[in-house]
């Protein structure tokens, strides 16, 4: 890169270096990546994506669903069945999560949800298994807004994935969804 032949002069040799972008540290984490970088065995031609079941969800106070993803995956063995998911509800003053089966590896660490802000840290629930169990609470006190939030489903073998929302509706009140 350094040019001792550059038309302009000796001034010039190193202008293509003295150019380049200057990476620094970044102590922001909500401003460092938010995709993981993992190694795909070799020969993969496509990315593994992550389904989940159901894409979305509306509950009534006390009300439990189970999410259950799924990894589509192109080569054989690599489906996160070892390592599991990790599933952030953004709200928990919304709902509760809990693991309804876990991972088959005793090691099993999750995805730290490294985009979110503290404040949104503090907000959330994370949990990691194979399958989730979403239980409504009373949001009787919550504006209408803040009743709906999204839940992010994360691969942690193949960094994968897909997000759901998430509807709960209060105890009584004109809001309250019929069956």
């Amino acid at each position: 890169m350094y040019n001792p032949d550059h038309p302009s002069g000796s001034a010039y040799y190193g202008e293509e270096i003295a150019n380049m972008p200057l990476l620094e540290a970044i102590t922001d984490e909500t401003q460092v990546m938010r995709w993981k970088i993992i190694t795909l065995p070799k020969g993969t031609s496509r990315m593994p994506t992550i389904s989940v079941s159901p894409r979305s969800l509306t509950l009534n106070y006390g009300e439990t669903s189970t999410i259950t993803p799924n990894t589509k995956t192109y080569v054989a063995g690599f489906n996160n069945a070892k390592y599991g998911y990790t599933c952030i509800l953004a709200n928990a003053d919304v709902a509760r999560l809990e693991v309804d089966k876990l991972a088959s590896s005793q090691n099993s660490l999750g995805t730290v949800p490294s985009w979110m802000d503290d404040s949104s840290l503090r907000k959330s629930a994370t949990a990691v298994g194979m399958t989730f169990l979403v239980t409504a609470k009373d949001v009787t006190a919550l504006a209408g807004a803040d009743r709906t939030t999204t839940i992010t489903v994360i691969g942690n073998e193949t960094g994968g994935q897909s997000e759901l929302t998430l509807t709960v509706y209060p105890i009584t009140g004109s809001l309250s969804r019929v069956s």
